[in-house]
């Protein structure tokens, strides 16, 4: 359950890096940080999304299309 475990850091960056970045580099950029998971796995674009779900971020999609880039 990463929505219950996963630190307020990880949530803000996600939310930070989802204006220039697509999950998938946000997995990358984690895992590249030595982050992991709640359950101590790497991150990946499915863990992202999750997170991006459960915490009522807007996704990546919805970012481009509000400045009108989509």
């Amino acid at each position: 359950w990463d929505f219950r475990k996963t630190g307020a850091e990880v949530i803000r960056e996600i939310d930070r890096l989802l204006d220039q970045r697509t999950e998938s580099e946000i997995a990358q950029e984690f895992n590249r940080r030595g982050w992991e998971t709640s359950g101590a796995k790497k991150f990946n674009t499915w863990r992202i999304r999750r997170l991006e779900q459960t915490h009522h971020l807007k996704s990546r999609y919805e970012r481009l299309r509000e400045q009108g880039l989509l």
